[in-house]
């Protein structure tokens, strides 16, 4: 079975676009899937840009 790593961010999209660094670093390190729980925008948007690989909104 793969790992799910989980990112939340409840912030704006400026705050998320300087996650983006982090975000794909967590990626590559952690194995596995990363799934962000965010705004709808933003989820969409980092998976667009393939940051992420699922996002959940709320």
């Amino acid at each position: 079975m793969s790992a799910v790593t989980l990112a939340v961010h409840p912030g704006a999209l400026g705050d998320v676009l300087l996650a983006v660094p982090a975000l794909r670093a967590l990626r590559a390190t952690a194995g596995g899937r990363l799934v962000l729980a965010a705004q709808p925008r933003i989820g969409a948007l980092l998976q667009a840009l393939d940051v992420v690989d699922h996002a959940v909104a709320f």
